[in-house]
């Protein structure tokens, strides 16, 4: 995949950062908000498949309940790795302290816009590598506002977004178009997504979405969900094509994913897709003319994503790119899954990345890799019909 010579730390023509050594901090990872649901999902998951040398924490306020969620990874895994316990509050100095220990710092603790910033502006301001599972575009888009200056200055990798929002939707697309330039030599006009998930929202899920209009007015809601808010370049005019029964019904047939639904997620992946429109060389790798538009599709004990992707050419049947990834487990366990293989990535891993905020797509084929490791399994083909 090109990369971008630009201001964003994309440039091919410096050599790899390599993540800094297990021996310069304390730790190589900590896993902030352990106690809470997906943190213990993310621990447990790091217990049973990470390196058993692996320099790592469990962090939150209540030393009982981490003490909790320790001898449940011990249950977990009794060989692998076990986690040292961090006692942290959502202050401004403890995570300031927090961060200078550890090499990458996930956090699971949402709201991000009651909870989100200090460990974010701690990550910035200690080239700390930072990993989080919001949804929240607007406070994401806030984000990179007040702290991707700081963060390049560090040194600071920092990944926003990295969970079942919106990891699933920005790598199905990389792949999608990736199989597009490969195999024909032409960029992208259109991405669809179909997801399917087995899961229904936590507490702490539907706790983010009432919050989000406490916190922000209408008007920053509708600002931070256009298509390419998060893009750091200009993107193509996105115009509304659905016919008049789709907005009426809410229901829309699309070759070869079949009948779709509106899928309120959208508004989170869709920033972050075309985020990485702008970060990996816009029109001059997605395309000049790319869009990004997703659907769900009926519900059952997979989560699973199927992608379609169609030349940016003036042929009606031109051959189309179509990916399937599949993981057999709820959203909850994928979203650890997730987020907890990007750590890995970047502690392992090289990637031409200074710092900066990025997506997931710009951990590229590295990243696929450890989600197929991980289970979420790709297949790819080309139609030719």
């Amino acid at each position: 995949m090109c990369a971008l010579d630009c201001d964003y730390g994309l440039r091919q023509d410096k050599p790899s950062i390599i993540i800094m050594s297990a021996s310069s901090r304390q730790y190589d990872l900590v896993v902030l908000g352990a106690t809470g649901y997906t943190g213990k999902l993310t621990a447990e998951y790091i217990t049973a498949h990470f390196p058993s040398n692996l320099h790592w924490a469990i962090a939150g306020r209540s030393a009982s309940k981490l003490e909790g969620v320790l001898t449940e990874c011990k249950g977990v895994n009794p060989q692998g790795s076990q986690p040292a316990i961090e006692i942290c509050s959502l202050n401004s100095d403890e995570l300031d302290a927090l961060a200078k220990k550890t090499s990458v710092l996930i956090t699971t603790i949402g709201p991000y816009a009651l909870h989100g910033e200090p460990a974010f502006r701690a990550c910035a301001d200690n080239g700390t590598h930072y990993l989080d599972i919001t949804g929240e575009a607007v406070w994401h888009n806030q984000m990179i506002k007040k702290y991707e200056r700081t963060a390049k200055a560090s040194g600071s990798i920092m990944i926003p977004q990295i969970g079942v929002d919106s990891a699933p939707a920005d790598m199905m697309t990389w792949v999608l178009v990736n199989m597009i330039r490969e195999k024909f030599s032409v960029p992208t006009a259109e991405v669809v997504l179909s997801a399917n998930f087995a899961s229904k929202p936590s507490g702490g899920t539907l706790s983010t979405i009432f919050s989000i209009f406490d916190v922000y007015s209408m008007k920053e809601l509708n600002a931070a969900s256009r298509p390419y808010a998060l893009s750091p370049i200009p993107g193509p005019q996105v115009k509304d094509s659905a016919p008049w029964s789709t907005k009426l019904f809410g229901c829309r047939y699309v070759r070869d994913l079949g009948i779709l639904t509106t899928y309120i997620f959208t508004v989170a992946d869709k920033p972050q897709v075309h985020r990485s429109w702008g970060l990996l060389g816009g029109p001059n790798n997605y395309g000049p003319n790319f869009e990004f538009n997703e659907y769900k599709k009926t519900q059952n004990y997979l989560s699973e994503y199927k992608g379609i992707a169609k030349q940016d050419v003036q042929e009606p049947n031109a051959s189309r790119a179509f990916a399937r990834a599949l993981f057999k487990g709820s959203g909850y366990d994928l979203t650890a899954m997730i987020v907890a293989s990007a750590a890995l990535s970047l502690l392992r891993d090289e990637h031409k990345l200074e710092g900066g905020v990025y997506t997931p797509a710009c951990l590229g084929q590295k990243f696929v890799d450890r989600l197929e490791e991980g289970g979420f399994k790709f297949e790819k083909k080309i139609y030719d019909d």
